[in-house]
């Protein structure tokens, strides 16, 4: 059950793991245990890659001035509404 539950829906932490078990099951167990637990039911840890930085300082530098402040303009006339 418990597998099924972080496979369908993973959690971004091991206090958030074990939290989830305790919601699921009314058992507490630490973080640590919760980690052994998950590894010996065969879930791993996955890492969080990194974004290679390679902007276009040039597109970059268009969009912003044809792009974006006449739209922030018409926005602060009224003529466009702007969320933030």
């Amino acid at each position: 059950m418990l597998r099924e539950h972080f496979e369908k829906y993973p959690v971004a932490g091991l206090k958030r793991a074990s939290a989830a078990r305790e919601s699921l099951t009314g058992i507490q167990r630490s973080p640590e245990r919760v980690s052994k637990y998950l590894q010996s039911d065969g879930l791993k840890r996955m890492k969080v890659g990194m974004i290679p930085a390679t902007a276009d300082v040039e597109k970059q530098a268009e969009f912003l001035e044809q792009e974006l402040e006449p739209r922030l303009e018409e926005a602060k006339k009224g003529k466009r509404a702007g969320f933030f």
